[in-house]
């Protein structure tokens, strides 16, 4: 009985992975049971890099690393939350192209947390720029997030092309999230009120460990070798510091496999259903491409439409663009609302508006 309790309050407070189970069990006769085999619809290396990467940013977070960065980040802003907001969403941007946008976020998220301990700010509305910057920034490169590695392989498109080929998406995209930022965070609110800074400790041999396991996760995953990464990351930092992985998040684990489960299995039921998307013009593309990520995410929605379009170009906007709106749209959205710890409402409540900006803006550009 009191096992049956806890489970109840549990799944009460995890609203999300409780809507995704419901899925998964509905989803069971439909598709006929195929959903069972996880194998075929969890995409298992991106677990794993998910994993190792979610140790490797509490490790960085106990260290103490992300309260000096957030530090810095407050002086160069002078007391300027605009100031502040520009430089968080320029370096969040710069690191995804890089790092992945899922990585970008396992750093920034709590950099910004760090950062309202110390100062006013506005935490939902500071975490979802993040995180859009994080989807925006990515765009611009092959490797910058899992849809765009996909496109890249699926196309064989080179890797100037792609990069000259989502440039003008990437600088239209920023620009207006640059005046989206000015637009919230401008006159009238853009001081910044900074509180008096608790004392800070930093755990060298915990920064360094946890820095170098970053550097290699990345590495191991361009060579496709994720699942040693994960237990090379799990071993170090549980001989290091076993609260990190004793303290992680295991609940946003299960919803990252429970996502690839439901989306990738919903997928599959509509393609056995004749529901077949047509996709002869670019602005056809743009709404399946924009509107299917707001369903299943970004991911899947790329894998379903592959086979249906030669445009490459025009799919890679089209589920970029798609991961920026609700929070469904991009697994980065799911980690911004896990590590930040905010409530949908508040992420939707910053990211809709600017989602629908954008999809009326290229409209206009496929139109024209």
């Amino acid at each position: 009985m009191k096992a049956l309790k806890t489970l109840t309050a549990f799944l009460r407070r995890e609203k999300f992975l409780t809507l995704l189970l419901l899925i998964y069990f509905a989803l069971i006769p439909i598709s006929k049971g195929r959903v069972i085999n996880l194998k075929k619809y969890v995409d298992w290396s991106s677990i794993f890099m998910i994993v190792s990467l979610l140790f490797v940013s509490r490790g960085l977070e106990l260290s103490g690393a992300f309260a000096r960065i957030s530090e810095k980040f407050i002086d160069i802003s002078k007391g300027s939350g605009l100031r502040l907001t520009i430089l968080v969403i320029l370096t969040s941007a710069l690191s995804a192209m890089v790092l992945m946008n899922d990585a970008s976020l396992f750093v920034y998220v709590p950099i910004i947390l760090t950062i309202s301990k110390i100062s006013e700010i506005n935490v939902p509305l500071f975490l979802t720029l993040v995180s859009i910057s994080a989807n925006i920034g990515s765009a611009l490169t092959p490797i910058g997030n899992p849809q765009n590695i996909i496109i890249w392989q699926h196309y064989g498109v080179s890797f100037l092309d792609f990069i000259k080929g989502l440039a003008p998406f990437f600088i239209i995209s920023f620009v207006l999230l640059l005046l989206y930022s000015l637009l919230l965070v401008g006159k009238g609110k853009a001081s910044l009120k900074v509180l008096r800074p608790p004392r800070l400790f930093m755990d060298k041999k915990l920064f360094i460990t946890s820095l170098s396991l970053l550097i290699l996760d990345v590495f191991l995953g361009e060579k496709r070798l994720s699942y040693l990464s994960l237990a090379i990351t799990f071993a170090t930092l549980t001989l290091v510091r076993r609260e990190v992985v004793l303290e992680a998040d295991y609940a946003l684990i299960a919803i990252f496999i429970l996502m690839f489960a439901d989306f990738r299995g919903l997928s599959r039921v509509m393609a056995s259903y004749g529901l077949v998307p047509n996709l002869s013009t670019k602005l056809s593309i743009l709404y399946w491409g924009s509107l299917l990520s707001q369903v299943m995410s970004n991911v899947p929605a790329t894998i379903f439409l592959l086979d249906y379009t030669k445009s490459w170009k025009a799919l890679a906007i089209a589920t970029n663009l798609g991961g920026v709106g609700l929070i469904t749209g991009s697994l980065a959205n799911i980690i911004t609302l896990r590590l930040g710890k905010i409530k949908i409402r508040e992420f939707h409540k910053y990211s809709l508006p600017y989602f629908i900006t954008l999809l009326l803006l290229f409209t206009l550009i496929f139109l024209y």
